[in-house]
């Protein structure tokens, strides 16, 4: 595989991120919420997309949700570009408990910008990697979670070359979903009711 170096901005978001996330695991696997997510979101990034303030925010995507860290740290230390699209990315609780967080999501993603949804597309898809490892309640919900908004962003959004690949990936491995735990069916959310 093709290594690029990080950009000294990557670097920066890279070593805030992991500091940021520093003792945090994934729930199900207990592997290091920087390693185990947080890095491979990145590297899917970058198979598609070299725009550094893409990456820098894939790498601090999870920053103001899961640490201790503000939307005004990330302004003072990377500058608008990149909090604007951190901010962008990261989810409004109040909002998630009003809407309910798939039609939540889909509704962000729907109107987002470009990089961002490009960097939300992977995040869904390393999430959805990440299958083996969760509960199949976690797993059966997540699933239905991202067929909705998939379904959704097709019917409601232009996207972009680089969006359809990230989505080629996630119906994929999706696809190897269903077949592995007879997820044919699933339930719709309350858009379609």
């Amino acid at each position: 595989p093709k290594i690029y170096p990080l950009t000294p901005l990557e670097k920066k978001a890279w070593d805030f991120a992991k500091v940021a996330h520093h003792g945090a695991v994934r729930k199900f696997s207990g592997v290091g919420y920087f390693d185990g997510h947080v890095r491979n979101v990145f590297k899917l990034l970058k198979k598609i997309e070299s725009d550094e303030i893409s990456s820098a925010a894939a790498l601090l995507h999870d920053v103001v949700e899961d640490t201790k860290y503000t939307n005004e740290d990330i302004l003072e230390l990377f500058g608008d570009r990149v909090h604007n699209l951190v901010k962008e990315l990261t989810s409004i609780d109040e909002e998630v408990k009003r809407m309910g967080k798939p039609e939540y999501l889909l509704d962000k993603m729907l109107t987002m910008s470009d990089q961002g949804l490009l960097v939300k597309l992977c995040d869904r898809f390393q999430n959805l990697s990440d299958h083996f490892n969760s509960s199949n309640a976690f797993r059966k919900n997540y699933y239905t979670q991202t067929k909705y908004i998939i379904e959704g962003l097709k019917r409601g959004r232009q996207l972009n070359k680089k969006h359809r690949v990230a989505l080629s990936w996630i119906e994929g491995i999706m696809r190897t979903m269903e077949k592995r735990y007879f997820l044919l069916e699933y339930k719709t959310f309350s858009i379609y009711r």
